[in-house]
């Protein structure tokens, strides 16, 4: 199985990137620039450049030429929610679009804890990278991909507990490793196809989850 990383060189799409590497899957890290290109080249990791924004829907399909499966880790950042439309939404839709013309296997979409609720939209600080999620999510799951979301809670840099929960525990918090290890289960394992979760921090063995 050959997999994309779409937005592999942020701060959570590295470090899934990395787990898929270690489980010794086949991964293709999706980077908008060369330069980020040249820097996952030097460590010898293949690459695509991918303007999730500005490409045609064709255009990111010859891209995904020979993917199996794709994880979806980009998203606006909180300085620049103007542009969580442009790639929490319609770039998500169109890399699900060329997914669907390519016949891919398995999409999974980085998400966020609280996108799935309209009613919590508005206590965030950039409410429209929820509204965006939101969308895409629902684009996702009624596009015939078999599909993952994964939607963390308040993301931490802290190295992985490897246990967790699906629901919050008075713990909104999740480390990057740990949805990154979760991702690489959820591209393994079949009892993830299909499903939508929130992930915290927790008391749960990763390989023991069960989403619902």
């Amino acid at each position: 199985m050959k997999t994309i990383v779409i937005g592999a060189s942020g701060r959570t799409g590295s470090q899934i990137l990395s787990e898929i590497k270690k489980d010794g899957t086949q991964v293709v890290a999706g980077v908008r620039s060369t330069k980020k290109a040249a820097e996952f080249e030097n460590h010898g990791i293949e690459t695509a450049i991918i303007d999730i924004v500005n490409m045609t829907v064709d255009e990111i399909a010859e891209k995904l030429a020979d993917i199996d499966s794709i994880v979806f880790a980009s998203g606006a950042s909180q300085a620049h929610p103007e542009q969580a439309m442009w790639i929490d939404l319609d770039g998500a839709v169109k890399v699900m679009q060329a997914a669907i013309k390519n016949h891919i296997e398995k999409f999974i979409m980085i998400s966020a804890a609280g996108a799935e609720d309209r009613a919590t939209w508005s206590i965030y600080d950039i409410p429209q990278y929820y509204i965006a999620k939101y969308y895409a999510e629902q684009y996702l799951k009624t596009s015939g991909l078999i599909y993952t979301v994964i939607r963390p809670a308040i993301l931490t840099d802290d190295k992985a507990k490897k246990e967790v929960d699906l629901i919050n525990n008075n713990n909104p918090r999740i480390t990057r490793q740990d949805v990154a290890l979760v991702t690489v289960e959820a591209l393994k394992n079949e009892k993830f196809n299909n499903k939508s979760f929130n992930l915290y921090a927790g008391t749960t063995k990763i390989s023991d989850i069960k989403p619902l």
